[in-house]
C-alpha cells in the first residue's frame, strides 16, 4: 500500500474516527414546526429521524416524576426544561422564534444538546450541521457571515443536562492556518430541502440533476416562506457534473407562514363557538392544545359534542395560499422543478396541488417535515467526503467513509 496514501488515512482517523455525522433542522418555540434531527446509527446501519417539540421553559422541570423525553438544562447558571410540549406546571415560556433562535445560546445550544441527547449522542463526538432560514443566510444577495459564524458559535456553546452526558460538537477544520476551511458551517435552510430532494441519505441520486436543470423551491414554513431558484452551474473542466448555485435574484423571502394562518384559523373556531346555540359551546374558552388539536383534526369536542371545522379549514388554507402566490410573478419563474417543502407544504398539500398557478407541475417532498435535517445530513455526508479527498486524493464513497468513521 502507497505509504503516503496510509499516513494520510491515519490524519483522516485523527479527525473523523467515531464522530457521528448529524442533520439538525432547529424550528421556532411552541407554535413551530419542532425541532428534527437527523442521524446514521452505526449500530443498526440506518438513517433515523426524530423530532421533539422546541418548547423552552425557565426553571427546573416542575414534575417530580422522572422522564427520559425532558432535560433539564443549565447555561450560564441559568435552569431551563425541554421536553415538556404541555408547557409543565407554573413554568413561563422562553421565546425561541425568530433571529434569536440562531444566534442565542439560550436556544441555539438548550434544542441542539437536548435533540443529540435524546438520539442516544450524549458523551460522543458529533459533527453536527444545520441551517439558517434563508432570508436570515443572506444579506444583500452575499452570504451573512457574521450570522452564520454566531449561530455556530451559539450551538456549541457550554451547557450541562441534569443526569446526563452532552455531546462533543467537533469544529472540523482542514488547511494553513491563514486558509483553513471549516466544515459544517450552516447552510440556507432551503439548500437543506434542495439536497433532501435530490439525492438519498446515502448520496444516491433521487432526481436527474445535470447543466442547464434548476429547482424553483417553495418552503412553507411556520413565520417565513422562502422562495428560492437553484440553478446548475456549467461543470469544471474535468468535471462531469456542476454546482447547484442559488440564484438570488429569483430568491427571496415573504414574511408568510402557516402560524398566520392558523391563527386565523383559530379567530374562526372563536366566531363559530360564538354562534352556536350549545352553551357549552358558547362560553367555551380553549386552550393552547384545544386549538392544536383543532388545526391536526379539523374539529373541535366539548363534552359528547364534536363541531366539524374541516370546511372552514380548507376554505382558509386555500384562500391564504391564493393571496401567497398572487405575490408572486409566475412569468418571471423558469425551471425544470417547481418544489414545495416545509410543514407548510403538508398542511396545505390539497389545496396547492389543485393551484393553477403551477398548471400541475408542483412536486412534493417526501417526507417534507424532515427535508432540511435530511439536507444537512446529506451535506454533512459532502463535506466529510470532500475533508477526505483533501487529506488522501481518494474519491471515497459514503461506505468508505463509514468504515473511516466506524470501522
Amino acid at each position: 500500500m502507497n505509504t503516503s496514501f496510509t499516513k494520510n488515512i491515519g490524519v483522516l482517523k485523527d479527525a473523523i474516527k467515531n464522530v457521528s455525522n448529524v442533520g439538525n433542522d432547529t424550528g421556532a418555540g411552541k407554535c413551530g414546526g419542532g425541532t428534527k434531527v437527523c442521524y446514521f446509527d452505526h449500530e443498526t446501519q440506518s438513517t433515523n429521524l426524530f423530532k421533539f417539540d422546541s418548547v423552552i421553559l425557565h426553571g427546573p422541570d416542575s414534575f417530580t416524576e422522572p422522564d427520559d423525553t425532558v432535560s433539564e438544562m443549565i447555561i450560564d447558571n441559568q435552569f431551563y426544561t425541554i421536553g415538556r410540549p404541555d408547557g409543565g406546571k407554573f413554568q413561563t415560556h422562553k421565546t425561541s422564534s425568530g433571529i434569536e433562535r440562531l444566534t442565542d445560546p439560550h436556544v441555539r445550544a438548550l434544542l441542539t444538546q437536548h435533540g443529540l441527547s435524546q438520539v442516544g449522542m450524549g458523551g460522543l463526538d458529533v459533527f453536527v450541521n444545520q441551517s439558517l432560514p434563508t432570508s436570515f443566510w443572506y444579506s444583500n444577495g452575499k452570504p451573512n457571515s457574521d450570522l452564520i459564524i454566531k449561530s455556530m458559535d451559539a450551538a456549541r456553546y457550554p451547557c450541562e443536562i441534569k443526569d446526563k452526558e452532552i455531546a462533543n460538537i467537533r469544529k472540523i477544520a482542514y488547511g494553513k492556518s491563514d486558509k483553513k476551511t471549516i466544515f459544517g458551517t450552516p447552510q440556507p435552510e432551503i439548500m437543506g430541502a434542495f439536497w433532501s430532494i435530490f439525492f438519498d441519505t446515502s448520496l444516491n441520486p433521487i432526481k436527474e440533476l445535470s447543466q442547464y436543470h434548476s429547482a424553483w423551491v417553495m418552503d412553507i414554513g411556520g413565520s417565513t416562506t422562502d422562495f428560492t431558484l437553484v440553478k446548475i452551474s456549467k461543470p469544471k473542466a474535468g468535471k462531469k457534473k456542476g454546482k447547484p448555485i442559488v440564484d438570488t435574484n429569483h430568491s427571496f423571502s415573504i414574511p408568510f407562514g402557516m402560524m398566520y394562518i392558523q391563527d386565523i384559523y383559530n379567530k374562526a373556531i372563536d366566531a363559530e363557538l360564538r354562534k352556536s346555540d350549545n352553551p357549552l359551546f358558547f362560553r367555551a374558552e380553549l386552550t393552547h392544545e384545544q386549538y392544536e388539536s383543532a388545526w391536526i383534526t379539523s374539529q373541535i369536542q366539548i363534552g359528547k359534542t364534536i363541531l366539524d371545522l374541516k370546511e372552514i379549514r380548507e376554505k382558509i388554507i386555500s384562500n391564504e395560499m391564493d393571496k401567497l402566490l398572487e405575490q408572486v410573478n409566475r412569468q418571471s419563474i423558469s425551471a425544470t422543478h417547481y418544489i414545495a417543502t416545509g410543514g407548510g407544504a403538508i398542511a396545505a398539500h390539497d389545496q396547492l396541488s389543485q393551484s393553477k398557478w403551477f398548471n400541475g407541475e408542483l412536486e412534493f417532498v417526501d417526507d417534507s417535515e424532515f427535508a432540511c435535517a435530511k439536507g444537512n445530513y446529506i451535506r454533512g455526508l459532502q463535506q466529510l467526503i470532500l475533508l477526505a479527498y483533501r487529506i488522501t486524493g481518494k474519491e471515497f464513497s459514503v461506505t468508505d467513509l463509514h468504515d473511516v468513521m466506524y470501522g
